[in-house]
């Protein structure tokens, strides 16, 4: 349904990129909610050239759910 997002379990293939290039990524509407998440998730942004597989799991999960929550997933 629409609004809803599935923030999968195995974040294996986010770990390779950087968390700046996962949000690209993630950026796939006609027009992404940038501020929603850089409001959000500011301490994550301020980091994005790190890759994600260098950051803990819990970070590993913001990332994941700042990869839905741009695209305007409500309920994950």
């Amino acid at each position: 349904p629409r609004g809803t997002a599935d923030v999968p379990e195995d974040r294996e293939g986010l770990t390779l990129l950087t968390v700046a290039e996962n949000l690209e990524l993630a950026g796939r509407q006609a027009n992404p909610r940038w501020d929603y998440v850089n409001t959000l998730y500011h301490e994550l942004v301020e980091g994005s050239e790190r890759r994600a597989g260098a950051m803990g799991s819990g970070q590993q999960e913001v990332v994941s759910l700042a990869r839905e929550v741009i695209n305007g997933g409500r309920l994950l």
